[in-house]
């Protein structure tokens, strides 16, 4: 029977690596009782990193097609739409 018990909750996100302890093993402030698995968060990394750059491709896109439509409409040569 445990003296005392206490809720634990990640403070983040992730895959669990490791466990480092056992049920009614004596614990303390400061042990090691996790491992998360530093792949996952790389790859979650990876791919809003991938997707920062698909956006701003997307932004230097529009802006380009914006100067365009500005530069035929300064020359009259433009349809209003």
């Amino acid at each position: 029977m445990a003296a005392r018990e206490a809720e634990i909750a990640a403070r983040v996100d992730g895959r669990l690596a490791n466990i480092n302890f056992t049920k009614g093993q004596i614990v303390k402030k400061g042990d090691l009782l996790f491992e998360f698995d530093v792949k996952f968060r790389q790859l979650t990394l990876d791919a809003a990193q991938a997707q920062q750059k698909v956006m701003e491709a997307q932004l230097q896109l529009t802006d380009v097609k914006l100067k365009n439509a500005e530069a035929l409409q300064a020359r009259n040569v433009s349809s209003e739409m």
